[in-house]
């Protein structure tokens, strides 16, 4: 469980017992992410994206800039997907190494727009990432290598995270008051 008191506790499940905490250097705003191996990962207001051992051993670190406010998501081979306030969308291999960054740009008509990010990346299956912005736009973005998929405006701040439908479709709200469903090539 991540605290305003700047430690992440882990707790027994059965009995509510504190196992231990690891002290980072702010808040922590967001849910960590539990690896097959039991790795757990997680990101604070500090900057830093965070890797424990089981035990809360830190494995490693580093800094990336901005608040890390959502939660991470792990993909299918391991790796860590997460974004900053500061706008920008991170892959991490499992080992702490960087695979790619996306920066959202300065968009046509946005210019006046914060472009933080705190929603949480969600995570398709099927190659794609997708993560909304306070920019108005939700980003879909390629696994492999970063690259812009597609993207969708809305009217209004993105900063819950998205979700899947039973049927498939994305699920994204905005501040304008509306949910939208979106397909997975980003059409409404």
């Amino acid at each position: 469980i991540g605290s305003w008191d700047n430690k992440l506790y882990a707790l027994n499940a059965e009995n509510g017992q504190q196992l231990w905490t690891y002290d980072t250097g702010s808040l922590i705003f967001s849910s960590p992410a539990v690896a097959e191996d039991g790795t757990i990962f997680f990101g604070s207001s500090d900057g830093f994206i965070y890797a424990l051992n089981p035990d809360g051993q830190l494995l490693w670190e580093n800094f990336v800039g901005g608040e890390l406010d959502a939660s991470v998501a792990i993909g299918i081979d391991g790796e860590v997907y997460f974004a900053t306030t500061e706008g920008s969308i991170y892959c991490y291999e499992s080992s702490g190494d960087q695979r790619w960054v996306y920066d959202v740009p300065d968009e046509v008509g946005a210019l006046d727009r914060e472009k933080s990010i705190v929603a949480s990346c969600l995570l398709s299956g099927g190659g794609a990432v997708f993560v909304g912005c306070e920019n108005y736009f939700f980003y879909a973005l390629d696994t492999s290598d970063g690259g812009l998929l597609w993207k969708y405006e809305t009217e209004g701040e993105i900063d819950a995270s998205a979700t899947i439908g039973i049927d498939g479709n994305l699920l994204v709200s905005s501040r304008d008051g509306y949910i939208y469903s979106l397909d997975t090539s980003g059409n409404l």
